[in-house]
């Protein structure tokens, strides 16, 4: 009953719609980019990143930078993996795979797309090989550190205090690693705000398919575990 009523009234889903204005949000800044009207935007952005420079800042957010590349979220995300696999957490494993995988053919297919180079002079670090648009280390911080605050949230810590820390601690998390990017150069602030707007609507759509697929697990265990009606 369930399952079905999912299946009509999808699109009655808040997160589908939130994820449906962040996909527009990106349109519009990718409208803007390829028009070149994000240049006061990121010009504005540039300047107070110069503006706060500091060695031991530089240290920090190139730290925090190594954390959304894939030296660390390649290793870091296959033994989470294989953790929650041991564990049990059969679809939270699958999911995770899932949502990893295809959003990084999805960021690999948009910088092709929009094929915008890095910026120049303004680079603190070496800049990467790929293209810029979007940022995929903002894409994937709400992506795999996104989707990772939903899990402990929803299968870990159920106290409103534990919640709240959570929170605390995921959220500007998730917010210096785009900062980062600005701050070291290596991408647009533009670039930035497009990859938190694809990877918030590709999490929602995983988060609105993983509670599908887990409120259909009852639903399936029990009709397994009926025993057969005497004949």
């Amino acid at each position: 009953m369930t399952t079905n009523t999912n299946k009509t009234t999808w699109y009655m889903s808040p997160m589908i719609w939130l994820a449906l204005i962040c996909v527009g949000g990106f349109a519009y800044m990718a409208q803007l980019v390829m028009a070149g009207q994000s240049k006061p935007l990121d010009t504005e952005l540039f300047g107070y990143a110069r503006s706060i420079e500091a060695p031991w800042l530089t240290d920090l957010l190139s730290g925090i930078t190594f954390l959304g590349g894939s030296g660390f979220l390649l290793p870091g995300g296959i033994l989470l993996l294989i953790v929650l696999f041991i564990k049990g957490y059969r679809l939270e494993t699958w999911t995770l795979l899932g949502t990893m995988g295809l959003g990084e053919l999805l960021n690999e297919a948009l910088k092709e797309w929009f094929a915008r180079h890095r910026p120049s002079g303004v680079n603190l670090i070496e800049l990467p090989d790929s293209m810029s648009f979007p940022s995929g280390h903002a894409m994937f911080a709400v992506v795999f550190y996104g989707f990772i605050t939903y899990l402990l949230w929803r299968l870990m810590v159920k106290q409103a205090g534990g919640r709240a820390a959570l929170l605390i601690i995921s959220l500007p998390f998730i917010f210096s690693m785009g900062f980062s990017r600005v701050y070291l150069g290596v991408h647009y602030p533009s670039d930035v705000l497009a990859g938190y707007l694809v990877g918030t609507a590709w999490m929602l759509i995983t988060i609105y398919t993983y509670q599908s697929l887990s409120a259909a697990q009852p639903a399936k265990k029990q009709q397994v575990d009926t025993p057969p009606l005497p004949n």
